[in-house]
């Protein structure tokens, strides 16, 4: 399998891949993986019928519609943020947005992103513990293509994420997550995150996209360097948003749950 997953850093080319991810990996989180087209049509045209009002604006949510906000964020200039992607067999099946904060975050903090298993640090409501550097390192969203779930691509992208915001001089990390997106939990949980008792309400909004669900949302923390051994199996979705399969280092090579992460995660 080593061979065949990579992560890397993502290209403006890895926008399409990126939008449809999210996409799959928001439905699969939210309305269930049968809802998801690509897994199995027919299914998912049966399944899609008993969606409730509330959540009808993901059943119809495409790639398309989030693919001009996965090109503005591969494109950000500000060196705090960084994407990551994971690739099996040469497709983009996952990635992870990280980004770097000067300051510990305040219960308010949010990035535009986080939406399903995002990240939120600090042993406090208000923000992470005290660092010595004054930088939080935040799992920003980290999505999952659900057809590549239990592939290993979310542990292989969670860990080089971690890694790469422990080398950037962050001695925590933070993400929310959303409190129904029980796979996402487990994963985050297994892999050293804590709720620290932060938590929120959130309008699901990738990129800018809103799909009229309201979420409930607890940050989990984390020290970091990540140095024990790799859980095994993904979790889906949103943080990987189905997205756990999820959230690249050069520490770890390729390596990488799907489902939100952040805000945007699923």
């Amino acid at each position: 399998m080593s061979d065949r997953l990579q992560v890397r850093e993502a290209t403006d080319a890895d926008a399409p891949a990126i939008a449809g991810v999210m996409c799959r990996a928001l439905q699969a989180a939210y309305l269930g993986p049968d809802h998801v087209a690509s897994v199995d049509p027919d299914a998912a045209e049966l399944a899609r019928r008993d969606v409730p009002d509330a959540r009808r604006r993901l059943v119809t949510l495409s790639p398309v519609d989030l693919v001009g906000g996965a090109r503005a964020a591969l494109v950000s200039d500000d060196p705090a943020d960084r994407t990551l992607v994971a690739v099996l067999d040469g497709e983009v099946v996952g990635f992870h947005r990280l980004r770097v904060h000067a300051a510990a975050p305040t219960t308010s903090t949010r990035t535009s992103e986080q939406t399903d298993v995002t990240s939120a640090p600090d042993r406090s409501p208000t923000g992470p513990a005290d660092d010595a550097s004054g930088r939080t390192g935040e799992v920003a969203s980290l999505y999952v293509d659900p057809d590549a779930w239990q592939a290993g691509s979310g542990d292989r992208l969670l860990r080089a994420g971690l890694e790469q915001l422990h080398l950037d001089g962050c001695s925590t990390a933070f993400l929310w997550v959303a409190e129904e997106n029980e796979r996402a939990l487990r994963f985050y949980r297994r892999r050293g995150f804590v709720a620290d008792g932060a938590t929120q309400t959130y309008r699901l909004q990738p990129w800018g996209v809103d799909l009229g669900v309201e979420l409930g949302l607890v940050r989990l923390v984390r020290d970091l360097p990540p140095s024990e051994p790799e859980a095994q199996g993904d979790a889906s979705g949103l943080h990987d948003a189905g997205m756990h399969d999820h959230p690249t280092a050069a520490a770890f090579g390729p390596a990488g749950p799907s489902g939100p992460s952040e805000r945007d995660r699923t």
